[in-house]
This record gives C-alpha cells, sequence and structure tokens, in this order.
C-alpha cells in the first residue's frame, strides 16, 4: 500500500503565501492522523478584530474549516492547543480559557478533546490575542 495515498495538505488562500516558503500547511493529514496549525483569527487580510471572543470565533471555525478541507471529522478532534497572548490580554487567563472553551462547545459541540491554554508573550501578526492548533484522527 502506498504511504501517501491518505495524505492531503491544505492551505487557506490568504495563508499559503506565508506557510507555503517555510514548508509549512494549515492542516496535513497523514494516514489516519490530521494535523492543523495554530489559525489565528484574523480575516483574509490578516488583520485581527478587536477583541477575544471575535479572534476565537473567528480562530475556531477557521480551525474546524482546516480539519474537514484535509478529511477529518471535527468529532475526533484529540487535542486541542490554545495559544493566548497574555501581553494584551485585559482578563485573567483563567476568564480567557472559560470564555474560548465556550466558544468551542458552540462551534464544535460533539468533540471532547484533551485541551490546553498556554499563555504566549508575542505572535507575528499586531493586536493577535489567540492562535489555537489540534491533533485528531480522520
Amino acid at each position: 500500500m502506498d504511504a501517501h495515498a491518505d495524505e492531503r495538505l491544505f492551505w487557506f488562500d490568504h495563508t499559503r503565501p506565508l506557510f507555503e516558503p517555510l514548508g509549512c500547511v494549515d492542516a496535513r493529514r497523514c494516514g489516519r492522523w490530521v494535523f492543523v496549525s495554530a489559525q489565528a483569527g484574523v480575516d483574509e487580510q490578516l488583520i485581527a478584530p478587536a477583541g477575544l471572543e471575535a479572534q476565537s470565533r473567528r480562530a475556531l471555525r477557521q480551525l474546524r474549516h482546516a480539519y474537514q478541507a484535509v478529511g477529518g471529522e471535527v468529532e475526533s478532534i484529540c487535542q486541542l492547543t490554545l495559544y493566548v497572548n497574555t501581553t494584551f490580554l485585559d482578563m485573567p487567563l483563567a476568564a480567557a480559557s472559560e470564555t474560548v472553551f465556550a466558544l468551542w462547545r458552540e462551534i464544535v459541540p460533539t468533540a471532547r478533546p484533551a485541551g490546553a491554554m498556554v499563555g504566549a508573550q508575542m505572535f507575528g501578526i499586531a493586536d493577535l490575542l489567540l492562535e489555537v492548533q489540534c491533533i485528531g484522527r480522520a
């Protein structure tokens, strides 16, 4: 059996110019596993909307879209990692965790991954508060 038969790569149009020269993708399927790179809550011009909730909603929807684009079912997400920029965060990290995971349950209500939220100091996009990535099964 061909080792690459179940391999799929996916880029969003607005992130491909950033990721492809680095050799990275938004999502990759390797056999039965799906990996989604850190998705930021930015629009197609790479501008972050104001507020944690707006950025989280966009990032989580993009994560869901990228996961499904390579043949994954979001119910099979095993690990969800959230990175929050504590430099610009206007609330305690615990409150941010409650906000983001509540949106997660709204956007992907049937998935039950192991999860973690990590405080970060900076991202490559101005005013960015959050990036989210996951690993799961196809």
